[in-house]
């Protein structure tokens, strides 16, 4: 009898000991589980955050002047003038160089934001989220397919007249021969130029041999994806950069004269195949906005310090004292 009631109690110790073990289990799990669904709410956007990160971080821009073009919203109304030797003012033909239209010409209506980077391609969003563009398409970058790329001129190297990119855009930027979109999910996508690496992908390798040879650098005139949770985008000339949701600023592309950041700086002459970072690469953190004057790069970080490299500066960010 004394045996029996040995083993009970053992059992019962064991069966004790167990679920004590099991409530301790099951508490971290449940504890682990509100910390993953918390994360995951921080990093949502729902409508209301999304039209607080574009004024916040990104200022609609209503105006862009280029070396060749400006472009203005007036009351929802865009407008350009200057040159249309790629068609960039939407008018249905290509001019002449040096043919110039000095009065604004209209060009689309329920406009929100534009973006050009020296007036040959031009990207513009509406009030329904929907990326349009006129202009240089030499690359592909405005999505029309493009049989080969280079300066020789055909038909689908000019978009004309204002042409749907892409639906569901928050935003988009403008290189010198590719274009960042910024989808309102946060995710990027990135068409045109590889050459320098601007597509992200980690094809585009330095070729010092081919360094000049333009015409046979990779492209592509569909959007690809680069990367999620973004919040902010920039472009140089040839050059990307991203600030994810947490503050995190990616960048990659020519990094000729350091513009990436990575302390590696380059020849300091743009070429193509040469001074490649071709994948994203993690340049600071804590930042809020980031911008280029040329091939010089401005952050500022979200306690209100502006850091600045690339030309002209280090090849890492520099703190701008006052």
């Amino acid at each position: 009898m004394f045996k029996k009631y040995k083993v009970a109690i053992t059992l019962w110790v064991v069966l004790d000991i167990s679920m004590i073990l099991f409530a301790i289990w099951l508490g971290k799990r449940l504890f682990a589980e509100e910390e993953i669904i918390q994360a995951t709410q921080e990093i949502q956007i729902d409508d209301d955050s999304d039209e607080e990160i574009i004024e916040g971080r990104n200022e609609m821009q209503l105006r862009k002047d280029g070396v060749l073009n400006s472009y203005e919203i007036i009351e929802g109304k865009l407008y350009g003038w200057g040159e249309n030797n790629y068609g960039q003012l939407g008018l249905g033909k290509v001019d002449d160089l040096g043919t110039k239209y000095t009065e604004p010409v209209y060009i689309a209506d329920s406009i929100i934001h534009v973006d050009t980077y020296i007036g040959e391609t031009v990207v513009f969003l509406n009030d329904k989220s929907e990326l349009y563009g006129i202009g240089n398409n030499m690359d592909g970058q405005l999505g029309v397919p493009i049989e080969q790329k280079g300066r020789s001129r055909s038909e689908k190297q000019y978009v004309t007249e204002p042409t749907l990119i892409a639906t569901n855009v928050r935003y988009a930027a403008v290189g010198l021969d590719f274009i960042l979109v910024l989808k309102k999910d946060g995710k990027l996508y990135v068409m045109g130029d590889n050459g320098n690496g601007q597509l992200g992908d980690g094809e585009a390798k330095p070729d010092i041999e081919r360094e000049y040879d333009y015409d046979n650098t990779p492209f592509s005139y569909e959007l690809k994806y680069v990367m999620g949770g973004v919040a902010y985008i920039a472009c140089g000339g040839q050059t990307a950069a991203a600030i994810s949701y947490n503050g995190e600023l990616w960048m990659w592309g020519d990094n000729s004269h350091g513009e990436v950041g990575n302390r590696i700086v380059g020849n300091k002459m743009p070429v193509y195949r040469v001074n490649i970072v071709s994948k994203p690469y993690l340049t600071m953190k804590q930042v809020e906005k980031v911008w280029f004057d040329k091939d010089t790069v401005y952050a500022e970080t979200d306690t209100g310090e502006t850091w600045v490299w690339g030309e002209g500066y280090a090849a890492l960010p520099k703190k701008i004292e006052d």
